[in-house]
């Protein structure tokens, strides 16, 4: 992977992950890793989440702008078979 200037490359497993909200008896949940900002007050913040099989989200609002994006794990998004990780 070619690194440019000013860019972090991360690994799930090389991060800290927090629980947010409550984990079953299994310990399963929604985790949360945070990047920058406070998820306790309002402002910018970025943070990858991961969910335990079979977890999902309550229903709930967010206010202001808000930008999503998905991570999944064990997925491989390339579309070119020389740079797949599929064996």
């Amino acid at each position: 992977m070619a690194e440019k200037p000013g860019t972090i490359v991360a690994y799930p497993e090389d991060l800290k992950w927090e629980a947010v909200g409550l984990l079953d008896e299994n310990g399963k949940g929604i985790f949360v890793s945070l990047l920058y900002g406070d998820l306790k007050t309002k402002g910018p913040a970025n943070f990858p989440m991961k969910y335990s099989t079979g977890v999902e989200a309550p229903p709930h609002i967010h206010s202001g702008i808000t930008t999503r994006s998905s991570y999944l794990e064990n997925f491989d998004i390339s579309c070119n078979p020389r740079l797949s990780t599929r064996t």
